[in-house]
């Protein structure tokens, strides 16, 4: 049943591209598309490559760097995180089907900590805390950009699926403060348990490695997530990430010569990054084109122009990924170079 699961997430990556490609392709006018990739701005292209890819690797570095340290006394080096992190984001994206990046810079933060259950699992808590914040910035900047949007009919469900969201998360939270003290006492244990068990597993899994043999306690493994000064942490470190995204997706936008306010830019980025997030696509091949047209036609930018900054900005993703391919290489070859040394 697993094997076929992977087979249908594979055979959904490949059709979904497919399919959003011939779609758009079938609606562009090529001659404006060629006039406006020719016309694309270096300078402003630079300025996008170095703030919405560059530096959003060595803050997301630091923050990962910050939140091993704050949640579990963690300390690696900053530029080695950095490695790992640039990397990583090679191998998670020319290699969909094998160890995704995520995975990657988990197993070598507790190869170098020997504390492997702790770095998969803040991981996986960066992971589910940005999807959270995420949806967050988006529920915050949406009342502010809805009179922006041309389509009256699309405003319209727009602040219909906004409203549920909302109300969805109110009563969320009204229903955890009300049953705080009950959950506490009689599902916390379990929770804690449980998600401990299944980390401790796939750290074995990944690692083929025999972990501790003083095992990790599950209360001081998951203790740090109800503490809101390393949460304030990783809120903060991501909100700054996506506003310096947002002056790089505005420098991107720039390029093809369109003008949009920051604040656009910060919904806009934040809501495409979401979409980037699910699994349909290899590369986000397909998506992202249909993401640009989509989200920033709500705004006014013509299909040629948004598929023209898509190609733009899966260069500057590419250049940037590359980096971490050219790091993994000069590793490779440092590690040959050494045992050669030794024998002389």
């Amino acid at each position: 049943m697993h094997i076929q699961t992977k087979k249908f997430v594979l055979l959904v990556k490949i059709i979904t591209p497919i399919v959003l490609l011939s779609i758009i392709f079938q609606r562009i006018n090529f001659e404006k598309l060629l006039f406006h990739l020719l016309n694309i701005h270096i300078g402003y292209l630079i300025l996008a490559f170095s703030f919405g890819y560059v530096s959003y690797v060595v803050i997301s570095s630091l923050r990962w760097k910050l939140t091993l340290s704050y949640f579990y006394k963690i300390n690696i080096p900053f530029f080695i995180l950095l490695k790992y992190y640039w990397v990583g984001l090679f191998i998670g994206y020319f290699i969909p089907a094998g160890v995704g990046g995520d995975i990657y810079r988990a197993i070598n933060a507790g190869r170098y900590s020997q504390e492997y259950e702790k770095s998969l699992l803040l991981v996986f808590i960066e992971k589910f805390s940005i999807l959270i914040i995420n949806f967050l910035i988006i529920i915050c900047t949406y009342p502010f950009l809805s009179n922006y949007i041309l389509s009256k009919q699309v405003t319209q469900i727009a602040h219909f699926f906004y409203l549920f969201i909302f109300v969805l998360v109110a009563l969320l939270v009204c229903l955890l403060v009300i049953v705080k003290s009950r959950f506490y006492i009689y599902f916390y244990p379990y929770l804690f348990q449980m998600v401990a068990d299944k980390i401790k597993a796939m750290s074995r899994k990944i690692t083929s490695l025999s972990l501790s043999p003083n095992p990790v306690s599950v209360r001081n493994m998951l203790s740090p997530l109800l503490e809101w000064k390393n949460f304030s942490l990783l809120i903060i470190f991501t909100i700054l990430n996506r506003m310096i995204g947002s002056i790089g997706g505005y420098f991107l936008l720039k390029s093809v010569g369109v003008d949009l306010s920051l604040l656009i830019h910060f919904f806009t980025w934040t809501l495409i990054l979401l979409i980037f997030s699910l699994p349909i696509s290899i590369g986000t091949l397909g998506v992202r084109e249909g993401t640009y047209i989509l989200f920033f036609g709500l705004f006014g930018v013509q299909s040629e122009v948004a598929l023209a900054a898509s190609f733009a900005g899966l260069a500057c993703m590419l250049a940037s990924i590359l980096i971490g391919g050219f790091i993994l290489l000069l590793s490779a070859v440092s590690q040959n170079i050494k045992p050669q040394s030794l024998r002389r």
